[in-house]
């Protein structure tokens, strides 16, 4: 007997005699295989494979889901003991005690590629262990692609070493449309005039990968510019990348996330060519330094997290933006840009999209913001809530405003008129300083709808005087939201 999946065709396991009787009142095993596959699909990954121990019903029909998931055990064959399960880099890793198991997880991954006959995958997840063979794991890439793969997530374990990418096995494929690298591993990127790497790739994740030290920088743009469709970028450094330069070139690039939030010895230069930019997240706690080389006319969110001496450049050229998310020690540097010339390296983008080093750069003028709409702030420092106020004024269709530390000590004029949603989060108690911006808001705010606040502490006076506060807008609500997170 056949069993019919909505992907395919597959033979039915055999159940024994001595299971009839149980199989006669397993009312979830007679349900259609097309009805069980679609249940396994919303189990997390994971666990999918574990329902092989239910029934010899269910013995292999993960096998034929869309998306397979795989995480190669970790031999620990200097102890005993029954298996066991890991936390490696986040991933619940089954640990064994004998090459044997790992060969039994190699023989395991053989088996369902080969019985799924080139039915077509979804997603392919693959975590390696120390133990990996890299031939096995090509002939696993190669059957995939042969399987019209869509997404493959690769995951290496944290270990210095070469890593020879299946390049030639992505040069054809057209229906790889994301791919996640992540592992403190040295990636080979093909050297020279930039290729092709993948003709259809839409989003890329690269994670704590390392660069080759002599021609880290080149590899890296080789790999950018080798993806001629990439509508996505999620780019993560660690301690040991080796790269000095970092150069995002891309016409198609839509989203872009870097983050530079671990330890790095050495700060590096961030060159970012996308002119069709939609989303922007920076993190950065190394004092990188970045440049836009043309404003993205159609960015719609940015979130910029940096304690760069590159602010002002990089919020000259985000303006366009809808919704904007700034964090920073101090927003000084927006101004008195010129006095960053105690730096060793300042750049400026000449007209073919280089970077330029220059010794002064003049007061940048403060930009304006024809089309945000919301704003999340977080100032340490009170004495720059005067360089910000600069800002609000430039933001004409500003409605909502998110403040992640103290608001200012005086009520700007420019959020009484326009604003409709004020946010105060994170605060420790309601101090006179919050009371009084509060209640001032309250009673001078035309259009305020939702007043939100969160403090860890307040008492029920406070509470209820805010509450019979004067209201300038009958449309306005009062809301406390203890907990509420950044």
């Amino acid at each position: 007997m056949l069993l019919r999946s909505s992907k395919g065709v597959m033979k039915r396991p055999k159940h024994s005699s001595s299971n009839n009787d149980e199989t006669k009142q397993d009312l979830i095993s007679k349900l259609p295989d097309a009805l069980l596959t679609h249940i396994l699909s919303l189990l997390p990954d994971a666990d999918v494979c574990r329902t092989s121990v239910l029934s010899n019903r269910w013995n292999d029909l993960w096998m034929f889901l869309p998306t397979l998931h795989f995480v190669m055990p970790l031999c620990w064959s200097n102890e005993g003991g029954n298996e066991l399960y890991s936390m490696v880099d986040e991933v619940e890793t089954p640990v064994c005690w004998s090459m044997e198991e790992v060969d039994k997880f190699y023989d395991l991954v053989d088996k369902t590629l080969a019985l799924r006959d080139g039915m077509p995958i979804q997603r392919f997840f693959l975590y390696c262990s120390k133990d990996w063979d890299y031939d096995r794991v090509h002939d696993w890439l190669r059957i995939a692609v042969q399987c019209k793969v869509q997404i493959i997530v690769l995951r290496f374990p944290p270990e210095r070493y070469t890593f020879r990418f299946f390049w030639d096995l992505f040069k054809t494929c057209d229906t790889l449309v994301e791919l996640s690298l992540e592992g403190q591993f040295q990636l080979d990127v093909p050297k020279g005039k930039a290729k092709v790497l993948f003709p259809c790739l839409k989003k890329i994740s690269l994670l704590s990968i390392d660069y080759c030290q002599v021609f880290g920088d080149e590899l890296f743009e080789n790999l950018i510019t080798g993806c001629p469709v990439l509508v996505e970028l999620c780019f993560e450094r660690h301690n040991f990348d080796d790269l000095k330069k970092i150069k995002v070139s891309s016409k198609t690039l839509k989203r872009l996330r870097i983050y530079f939030t671990h330890v790095v010895f050495e700060n590096c230069k961030v060159l970012i060519d996308a002119p069709r930019l939609e989303y922007l997240d920076i993190k950065d706690s190394v004092f990188s330094e970045f440049s836009i080389t043309k404003k993205p006319l159609s960015l719609v969110e940015a979130h910029i997290d940096t304690l760069t001496i590159s602010v002002a450049q990089i919020i000259k050229n985000i303006s366009a933006a809808k919704v904007l998310t700034f964090k920073f020690p101090t927003l000084r540097d927006f101004h008195r840009v010129d006095e960053v010339d105690e730096f060793d390296d300042i750049y400026e983008v000449d007209e073919i999209g280089e970077a330029d080093e220059i010794g002064e750069v003049d007061d940048l003028n403060v930009p304006m913001f024809p089309n945000l709409i919301k704003l999340v702030t977080g100032i340490k420092d009170n004495g720059s809530w005067n360089d910000l106020l600069g800002y609000l004024n430039n933001m004409p269709k500003l409605e909502h405003i998110t403040f992640l530390n103290d608001p200012p000590l005086e009520a700007p004029a420019c959020l009484r008129f326009g604003v409709k949603e004020i946010i105060l989060r994170n605060q420790e108690t309601i101090r006179q300083r919050e009371l009084a911006f509060i209640e001032f808001m309250l009673e001078h705010s035309n259009n305020l709808e939702k007043f939100t606040m969160n403090f860890r502490e307040n008492d029920s006076k406070t509470r209820e005087k805010l509450l019979n506060s004067y209201r300038g807008s009958n449309r306005c609500q009062i809301e406390f939201v203890p907990g509420l997170r950044r």
